[in-house]
């Protein structure tokens, strides 16, 4: 970092200083000034994965045949496969039951 740059810091830092402000600088070289706590980003451990890693069809293929044949006010129950977590089997059987019985599933027909 060239000396006119370390210069315009040092003066803003100087006026926030003055300003009795709480702040957090880092420099293009990684140098920190300030005692402001910064929240880092979060990592997506907690996110849940893009999908399963499955060949295209193989997902829908598990699932369908639970919910192929449902008539009004039936209920099943889906066991979880192996390697699957609960959002897994959730949005895939979100995703065929609108297939099936389309988007809406019939409750806000106008």
């Amino acid at each position: 970092m060239s000396t006119i740059h370390k210069t315009a810091i040092m003066r803003a830092l100087k006026l926030l200083e003055a300003s009795n402000c709480k702040y957090k600088v880092i420099t293009a070289d990684g140098d920190e000034y300030g005692e402001l706590v910064v929240m880092t980003k979060k990592s997506k451990a907690g996110k849940p994965s893009k999908g399963l890693g499955l060949p295209r069809g193989e997902a829908k293929s598990t699932i369908k045949p639970y919910l192929q044949n449902l008539q009004v006010a039936q209920s099943v129950i889906i066991p979880r496969p192996e390697g699957w977590e609960l959002h897994h089997v959730q949005s895939t059987a979100l995703n065929i039951a609108a297939e099936i019985w389309g988007p809406r599933f019939g409750y806000y027909d106008f």
